[in-house]
């Protein structure tokens, strides 16, 4: 499956969802990995696929809450879904933390954070 492919089949799981326009747009780009920021790495595609595949598995389309601030080793109530979907991306790659989901998706976290919080 080429990229123009691969837009279409992420854009018609909802056509209007901006989120989804978003996402396409930033695979698209030729520049989509934003600027560098040492302290944080940034997904390659194959692990943006990773965690959508996450997300997508414990909440379908609906809304969950991100924790606030780095992990304390408590974990807040209202954040149970992704804690959840942290598990579930380190079952399907491998890799994955309560803070490095948040924070190497930098990107994308701020239009996330429209949606998901």
């Amino acid at each position: 499956m080429n990229f123009a492919e691969f837009s279409q089949k992420i854009i018609a799981i909802e056509p209007n969802n901006i989120f989804l326009q978003y996402i396409v747009d930033r695979i698209n780009d030729n520049n989509y990995r934003g600027l560098h920021v040492s302290q944080h790495n940034r997904y390659d595609l194959d692990r943006l696929i990773e965690i959508l595949t996450g997300i997508y598995n414990i909440v379908s389309y609906n809304e969950f809450r991100i924790p606030l601030g780095d992990d304390t080793g408590e974990n807040d109530a209202e954040c149970n879904d992704y804690y959840e979907i942290v598990g579930q991306v380190k079952t399907i790659s491998g890799v994955g933390t309560i803070n490095s989901l948040k924070k190497n998706g930098s990107d994308f976290s701020c239009k996330v954070s429209l949606y998901f919080v």
